[in-house]
C-alpha cells in the first residue's frame, strides 16, 4: 500500500486530475443527464495541509465536483459519507 506522501508525489507530477458531478435538475430536463466529469489544475485539487479535496466547487460555474481518485459514497442531499477515517480509500 502507497504511504500518503507517495500518493501526494504522484499526483503532483499530473498537470490535472478529474472530478465529476451529477447533472443539474435543469440538464436532467434539457436531456443532458449523464454525469459530467471535469479536469482541474493540480493546485486547485489539494487543501493547504497536502491532503487532497474530496470536493472542490468549481470557481466558474459554482458546481460541486466530486474526486474520481477515491472511493466513497454520496448521499441524496450530495453529502460525502467518507468509508474510513483516512482521506478516503484509494482505488
Amino acid at each position: 500500500m502507497k504511504t500518503t506522501l507517495e500518493i501526494f508525489q504522484s499526483f503532483k507530477k499530473a498537470k490535472t486530475l478529474t472530478y465529476w458531478r451529477n447533472p443539474t435538475k435543469e440538464e436532467i430536463k434539457f436531456g443532458y443527464g449523464a454525469i459530467h466529469y471535469r479536469d482541474f489544475e493540480t493546485e486547485e485539487c489539494f487543501n493547504e495541509d497536502k491532503t487532497l479535496k474530496l470536493a472542490l466547487i468549481a470557481k466558474d460555474d459554482g458546481l460541486k465536483y466530486y474526486s474520481c481518485n477515491f472511493e466513497y459514497f454520496i448521499t441524496k442531499s450530495y453529502k460525502i459519507n467518507k468509508r474510513s477515517k483516512m482521506h478516503g480509500v484509494f482505488i
